[in-house]
C-alpha cells in the first residue's frame, strides 16, 4: 500500500473515532440531563425552570418497553415477515398521515391567526421597505446595519409582502407544506442509510413530533433552511452511491441555498464539506470528482451569500464591512441571560449601537467582553461547569423544543381561544399532557441513539460511522456552535431531528437482538440487572452533583408556585400586549 493510501486510510479511521467518541459521550450526557432534569419555559416572559425528573422510572420504564416489543417481535405472525407487504402498509400510512398533517397543518394557522413578533416581523416590515424603496433599516446602527446576514430572508419576504398584511398568513400556510419537505427529506436519508422501512418509521417519527408542528406559524427562514440543508444532505449520498453529475449539481444548489433562509445554514454546509472530504479519502478511484464537488460547494454558498449581501449593499446604499461578528455572538453566549445562561441578553446589540459609527471600537469591546467572562470561568471553575452545564441543558432538555412559547407569544390582542391557551400556556390541561409526552419521547430519543452507537461499537464499526455520519456530523456541528454561541431550544432543533434515524435504528437493532437470546436467557438477565443499577444510580447521583454542583432540578417547587399563581392567561381577555 504506497504513503499516500495508508495516510488516507489513517485519517478516515482516526475521524470516525474522533465522530463516534465526541457523539457517544454528548449522547450520554444528554440522556442522563434528560432523565434526571426537565427544562420548561414560561409563557410570559420565557424565563427557564429546571426540574427534577424521574431518572430510575425513565431507565426501568425504557427497558419494560423494549421486553415487550421483543416479545411481540419474536411472536410476530408470518404475514409481518413479509418485506414488502409491511413496507407497501407503512407507505400507505404515510401517505395517509401526511394528507391529515397538511389539513391539521392548516387547521392550526387558520384557528389560531396568529401575527409574527419580533425578528419575524421586522424582517417582514423590512421586505415592504425594500420595496417602497426605503432603506432606512440599512442605515448606520440600525436593524439590517446590525444583522446583514438577514438579507436572505429579507428576499425570501418579499413575495409575501407584495401581498401586503396577509402575506405572514399566506407564508404559515406554506410553512405547512415545507414542513412535510422537511420531512420526507429527513425519511429519505434514513432510507439511504437503513432501508425503505427505516425511511418510513423516521417519516411518521417525524411527522408527529409536535415540536416541529410549533414551527408552523413562526413566520421566519427555520424551515425553510432545514428543508434545503436536509435535502441537500440526500442528495450528497445519492452522489456518492450513483457518482451522478445531476445529484451533485442538486446538491451544490440546496446546501448553497440553506444559509440564506438562515444563516445557521452555513454548518449544513461545514459538515457537508466534510463529509466529501471524508469520502474522498476512502475512495482508490474517482477522488478528483469528489474534490470538484466540494470546491463548488464552498463557492457556490460564497458566491450565492456574498451575492445577496453585494446586492443589498449597492441598492440600500449599506456599508460592506457592517454588521455583528462572530465576536459578538460569542460575548452573548457566555454571558448570563434572564431566560438561561447563554440566551439572548442584549450584549451584542448594545454595544454594536453604542459604538456602530467606530466599527473597530465595537470589536475591541466584544473581546473586553469575552476576555471579562473566561477570568470569571478560570477563577471560579465551579461557576464556570454550571454555567454551560446548565445552558446545555436549558436547550436540549427543553421537550417542547420552545414550540409553544415561540406561538404564546404572539398572542398579542387575545385573540386565541381557550382550547389553544389551553394546548400553548404552561398549567394547562393539554398543554401539561404535552409536556409529559414530549418529555418521555425525547429522553427515549437519546437512549435511542446510545443505543445505535452501542451497536456500532458492539460490532466494531467505529471507523465505519462515517458510512452514516452526515446527520452524526451535523448534531456535532450544532452541539458545539451552540455550547459556544447564543443559546435557544429552536436553534437546536435541527439537530434534535437529526437522530432521529439513529435512535430508530438503535432501538429496530437492539429489539431484534433481545428477541434472538429470549427472555429467559443469561444474556438477557445481564441486560436487566445493568439497566436497573443504571436506573439506580441515576437515582443517587443527582442529589450529590445535579443538584448541588451544577443546580439543575432545582426548581421543582417554584415551578409549581408558578403554576398556581400565575393565572392570568385563563382570562379570556388575556393578551401579550395587555
Amino acid at each position: 500500500m504506497r504513503n499516500g493510501e495508508k495516510i488516507a486510510k489513517f485519517i478516515y479511521s482516526a475521524g470516525g473515532a474522533v465522530v463516534f467518541t465526541f457523539t457517544a459521550v454528548i449522547a450520554a450526557w444528554l440522556f442522563y440531563l434528560s432523565s434526571c432534569v426537565t427544562a420548561i419555559m414560561a409563557y410570559e416572559d420565557e424565563h427557564v425552570f429546571f426540574i427534577k425528573d424521574v431518572g430510575p422510572g425513565m431507565v426501568i420504564g425504557i427497558l419494560i418497553l423494549l421486553f415487550l416489543f421483543a416479545g411481540v417481535y419474536k411472536k410476530r405472525k408470518k404475514y409481518w415477515d413479509n418485506k414488502a407487504r409491511c413496507e407497501r402498509i407503512l407507505k400507505n400510512f404515510c401517505v395517509i398521515l401526511t394528507f391529515l398533517i397538511a389539513a391539521v397543518g392548516c387547521i392550526i394557522v387558520k384557528t389560531t391567526h396568529l401575527l409574527p413578533i419580533y425578528d419575524q416581523y421586522k424582517v417582514f416590515l423590512v421586505a415592504k421597505d425594500f420595496l417602497a424603496g426605503n432603506f432606512t433599516e440599512w442605515q448606520t446602527g440600525q436593524y439590517m446595519d446590525m444583522f446583514p446576514f438577514q438579507n436572505g430572508m429579507v428576499l425570501l419576504m418579499i413575495p409575501f409582502a407584495l401581498m401586503g398584511d396577509e402575506g405572514v398568513f399566506v407564508f404559515q400556510y406554506v410553512n405547512v407544506f415545507v414542513l412535510i419537505i422537511v420531512n420526507i427529506g429527513l425519511a429519505k436519508v434514513a432510507k439511504e442509510y437503513f432501508g425503505k422501512s427505516m425511511g418510513y418509521a423516521t417519516y411518521i417519527a417525524a411527522t408527529l413530533s409536535f415540536q416541529m408542528w410549533g414551527q408552523i406559524t413562526f413566520v421566519y427562514g427555520f424551515l425553510w433552511q432545514i428543508a434545503f440543508g436536509i435535502w441537500g444532505i440526500y442528495k450528497l449520498i445519492r452522489f456518492d452511491k450513483t457518482g451522478k453529475k445531476t445529484d451533485a449539481a442538486w446538491a451544490i444548489i440546496f446546501l448553497a441555498l440553506g444559509p440564506v433562509f438562515k444563516y445557521n445554514g452555513v454548518l449544513v454546509v461545514i459538515a457537508a464539506a466534510l463529509m466529501l472530504f471524508v469520502r474522498m479519502l476512502r475512495r482508490k478511484e474517482g477522488r478528483l470528482r469528489y474534490l470538484i464537488v466540494l470546491i463548488l460547494l464552498v463557492l457556490c454558498t460564497y458566491g450565492v451569500l456574498g451575492g445577496i449581501r453585494a446586492y443589498f449593499d449597492h441598492t440600500a446604499g449599506a456599508r460592506p464591512d457592517a454588521g455583528i461578528g462572530m465576536r459578538g455572538y460569542v460575548a452573548l453566549g457566555i454571558s448570563e441571560s434572564s431566560v438561561a445562561p447563554g440566551w439572548f441578553n442584549d450584549i451584542n446589540t448594545s454595544v454594536y449601537k453604542e459604538y456602530a459609527d467606530d466599527l473597530p471600537r465595537v470589536e475591541e469591546r466584544y473581546n473586553e467582553i469575552i476576555e471579562e467572562r473566561l477570568d470569571v470561568f478560570a477563577s471560579d471553575h465551579e461557576y464556570g461547569l454550571r454555567f454551560f452545564a446548565r445552558k446545555v441543558a436549558s436547550m436540549w432538555t427543553e421537550p417542547a423544543m420552545q414550540c409553544f412559547t415561540n406561538t404564546s407569544i404572539r398572542n398579542l390582542y387575545g385573540t386565541l381561544s381557550y382550547t389553544w391557551k389551553d394546548i400553548l400556556y404552561n398549567g394547562g390541561v393539554v398543554n401539561t399532557v404535552l409536556y409529559i409526552i414530549m418529555d418521555i419521547a425525547q429522553s427515549c430519543l437519546y437512549f435511542g441513539l446510545v443505543l445505535r452507537l452501542f451497536w456500532i461499537w458492539k460490532k466494531k464499526k467505529i471507523p465505519a460511522c462515517l458510512e452514516e455520519g452526515d446527520l452524526f456530523v451535523i448534531f456535532l456541528g450544532g452541539f458545539i456552535y451552540h455550547l459556544i454561541f447564543e443559546a435557544k431550544c429552536h436553534y437546536v432543533l435541527p439537530y434534535f431531528i437529526a437522530i432521529f434515524p439513529y435512535a430508530l435504528k438503535g432501538y429496530s437493532e437492539t429489539i431484534t437482538e433481545i428477541a434472538s437470546y429470549g427472555i429467559k436467557k443469561s444474556r438477557s438477565i445481564r441486560f436487566t440487572v445493568i439497566a436497573l443499577l443504571l436506573g439506580v444510580l441515576l437515582y443517587i447521583i443527582p442529589s450529590k452533583f445535579l443538584d448541588n454542583t451544577l443546580r439543575l432540578g432545582t426548581a421543582t417547587g417554584e415551578y409549581l408556585w408558578y403554576l398556581q399563581n400565575d393565572l392570568e392567561w385563563k382570562n379570556p381577555d388575556y393578551s401579550k400586549w395587555g
